[in-house]
């Protein structure tokens, strides 16, 4: 009899007799976080949540919805400040600044210039304007004169032809 031992199934040697080898390894059931794979995962709709955690959530929401709030919040803000120095940059004549930015670094607030819905108020924004317009007087919004030359009809007989003509005769 040999030292061998044979597989009977596939008729192949195996270990010697009185070798001992140790098991091979389990294959690792563990994902990444360390939890083992086989476990099922707890299902938080069966747990009966506890008044602390039931709490703790709705102070996330409350979190959640007063972050969402200040944001929608800052927006309006801009787009009322943007609409104000708008209308007081575009105002009809002395009432219009150069700069509509100018109303805030002359102190007007801008709650000042809404109407009760909360909606920009163009008459308090003219209002305003004017204001600080009296103020002051520099920060006006100058519209240049874009024409060039005299004013009115050209005089009867004065055309470019006659002009070369007295030219050469004279």
């Amino acid at each position: 009899m040999t030292d061998q031992t044979t597989d009977i199934e596939h008729n192949e040697p195996t270990a010697e007799v009185g070798e001992v080898h140790p098991p091979e390894p389990a294959p690792d059931t563990t994902d990444d976080a360390g939890v083992p794979n086989g476990t099922p995962e707890p299902d938080d709709s069966t747990a009966e949540p506890t008044p602390n955690a039931e709490a703790a959530k709705y102070r996330r929401r409350l979190r959640e919805a007063e972050a969402d709030r200040d944001r929608l919040a800052g927006l309006v803000t801009g787009h009322q400040r943007t609409e104000v120095e708008r209308l007081a940059s575009s105002g009809a004549g002395a009432a219009a600044l150069a700069d509509g930015a100018d109303l805030w670094a002359a102190g007007v607030e801008l709650g000042d210039l809404l109407d009760e819905d909360g909606g920009v108020d163009a008459a308090k924004v003219a209002a305003a304007a004017a204001k600080v317009l009296a103020q002051h007087p520099a920060w006006q919004s100058r519209i240049p004169d874009l024409g060039q030359g005299p004013r009115g009809m050209p005089p009867k007989g004065a055309d470019l032809g006659e002009m070369l003509r007295r030219a050469a005769a004279g």
